[in-house]
């Protein structure tokens, strides 16, 4: 029982009313130390010989398969893999030097901008996922939902 909430997913949820707060890229990212230290990663292929972090939430979905598909990659599946319970714990292990992560470009982009991480490839796909303000019906109206609405759709547009 909730007024407001914001989730992460496709937006098609059943009874609730789903805003996107906008589009998400996904892409690898890795520790500046690991790509320089590791094997050679000149092509997406390369990808295969690396340690992958992937990240097994119940929030957070895993979109390896999704950029690898986009990426000219199909029906390969990685061999040398950890599997972490949060988004934030795949990309702290990246950090740490541990292997390579998919990155979600809201939520690191300050990490690269900083140097924390760096992006192997150019290649970036827009996400099948992303973040919704959701309300169940009949609350969307409510006038403390509205309020709380435009606020934050007023915050994210000065942030972009």
């Amino acid at each position: 029982n909730f007024d407001i909430g914001i989730w992460h997913g496709s937006g098609n949820w059943i009874g609730v009313d789903s805003v996107s707060l906008g589009k998400e890229e996904i892409f690898p990212v890795c520790s500046p130390d690991f790509m320089h230290n590791t094997f050679p990663m000149n092509k997406i292929e390369d990808l295969f010989k690396q340690t992958i972090l992937r990240t097994v939430s119940p929030v957070v979905q895993d979109e390896w398969q999704t950029w690898l598909h986009a990426a000219g990659i199909q029906n390969k599946e990685f061999k040398n893999f950890i599997n972490c319970d949060y988004l934030i714990t795949t990309l702290h292990a990246a950090s740490a030097g541990l292997g390579i992560a998919l990155g979600r470009s809201t939520v690191v982009d300050d990490d690269i901008a900083l140097g924390r991480l760096v992006e192997p490839f150019s290649f970036r796909q827009e996400s099948i996922y992303n973040y919704h303000l959701v309300s169940p019906h009949g609350n969307s109206d409510l006038a403390k939902v509205q309020a709380f609405k435009n606020w934050l759709l007023e915050s994210l547009n000065k942030d972009r």
